[in-house]
């Protein structure tokens, strides 16, 4: 008899918690790369650069004269870093994260971030995520070709 109530109460217990989750909308998982590249555009058109946009997921270009600055979202887990690396060679190369310029991703605080930003969605808030982005500036660019400020509001 006990087994029985066990049962029907472990049952129970299973029916109620799938219910729960599965109550809520259910919502695909996205990590927000690639989902601003309008911005990252608008951004280089208005410092006056002609913008060649490919594919989501491929670098945003902006060419002014013999100056070239390509802009990408990366993974905040640092995955995207060797081959951004090898991309930028010659060239100079920063990230932008969270209204900040660093010379090399700060993987830790990027992924910490990322986290945060999960474990606030599995508790159904709507945060939204910050991007990280890789920015490289060709040598045929004057020093203060994009101001640095304005580059900060890349990552906002």
């Amino acid at each position: 008899m006990h087994r029985l109530l066990y049962s029907l109460a472990f049952a129970l217990l299973l029916g109620l918690s799938l219910a729960i989750k599965f109550s809520g909308s259910v919502e695909a998982y996205s990590s927000g790369m690639h989902e601003n590249d309008g911005e990252i555009a608008t951004f280089l058109t208005a410092q006056g650069f002609a913008v060649r946009q490919g594919e989501a997921g491929a670098p945003i270009t902006g060419i002014m004269d013999r100056c070239q600055v390509e802009v990408t979202d990366v993974s905040p887990q640092g995955w995207h870093r060797s081959v951004i690396a090898q991309s930028a060679a010659g060239q100079k190369l920063v990230y932008a994260f969270a209204g900040n310029i660093y010379p090399e991703q700060p993987v830790l605080r990027t992924t910490l971030d990322h986290y945060v930003w999960r474990l606030k969605r599995y508790f159904r808030m709507r945060p939204a995520p910050r991007a990280v982005r890789a920015i490289i500036i060709s040598p045929g660019c004057p020093a203060d070709i994009v101001d640095e400020a304005k580059l900060q509001e890349l990552s906002r």
